[in-house]
């Protein structure tokens, strides 16, 4: 943890861009991946050996990566009604009314700011927003729960007017499920289909259509793109560092303000590892 005092300091260090390529491995990562792989392999030749074995394979491949990656030996990726409703059960009073809350919140803020569609016929001029059938997101999970991340992603996406919000996410390591505070939140953001599923063979799957139907339909054309790039059919988006720049007032303790980028820095660690995605409408004039 770094704090800077300074603003032009400060500004110098969030806003620097540094690519995924220039990264180096470190050597438990570099020996991790030889034992999943029975090689040695860069970060980009991983995914894209992962993202190969998706397309060809299909759900053969997510379950042998769910194991040698994460840990779990699953049976069935999807997460069915019934977890759903366990989740319920065993989620506090008080965290589910926080969540209610924060979901309309959400809801409020991008109804506010939504745009549709406008037409001035005597002037032939306009814009026809149409919202997409559906969307993939990516929710981190597996060593921590973000109840929040599921919210603020799947909410916008269904206040756009998507049909379909399909949502997939790590499970615990070695257990096999999802934390009942990421389900639920899931289904108070109305997500359609939730998987258990993560990395780049959650993204890859969500890419190309497999047996347990994750693909988000044939729309464009596929293509990938290995780390730096989202992997999707269609639509690429690049992926950097997010800088955080957090200002405190006086009255702010320095440790409230540390735990505060403190939990930020785990939250993006654990996006690094693949990536968040909602894609909200296409918008032609």
């Amino acid at each position: 943890m770094r704090i800077f005092r300074d603003l032009e300091q400060a500004k110098s260090i969030l806003l620097r861009r540094v690519h995924l390529a220039a990264l180096e491995v470190s050597p438990s990562v570099a020996q991790r991946v030889k034992e999943v792989f029975g090689e040695g392999l860069s970060p980009d030749e991983a995914v894209e050996r992962i993202i190969h074995d998706v397309q060809t394979e299909g759900d053969s491949a997510l379950f042998r990566y769910s194991k040698s990656i994460d840990g779990v030996e699953l049976t069935q990726l999807e997460v069915s009604k019934d977890d759903v409703a366990e989740a319920y059960r065993t989620v506090d009073g008080q965290l589910l009314d926080a969540l209610k809350f924060a979901a309309e919140r959400v809801r409020s803020f991008h109804l506010a700011q939504r745009q549709d569609s406008w037409f001035d016929f005597e002037e032939g001029l306009g814009t026809r927003v149409r919202p997409l059938e559906r969307v993939g997101i990516y929710v981190p999970g597996g060593t921590a729960c973000y109840p929040s991340t599921v919210l603020m992603t799947a909410i916008p996406a269904k206040v756009a007017g998507v049909t379909e919000v399909v949502l997939t996410t790590p499970p615990s390591r070695f257990i096999g499920t999802i934390p009942a505070p990421t389900l639920v939140a899931a289904d108070i953001a109305k997500v359609d289909r939730i998987f258990k599923l993560g990395g780049a063979q959650a993204i890859a799957a969500l890419a190309w259509a497999t047996d347990s139907g994750m693909s988000m339909g044939p729309w464009a054309q596929p293509h990938a793109k290995i780390p730096g790039r989202v992997v999707s059919r269609g639509c690429e988006v690049p992926v950097w560092k997010n800088p955080n720049l957090l200002t405190s007032m006086p009255s702010i303790s320095d440790r409230l303000s540390t735990l505060s980028l403190g939990a930020q820095a785990v939250a993006k660690i654990t996006i690094s590892k693949s990536c968040s995605l909602t894609f909200l409408s296409r918008v032609s004039s």
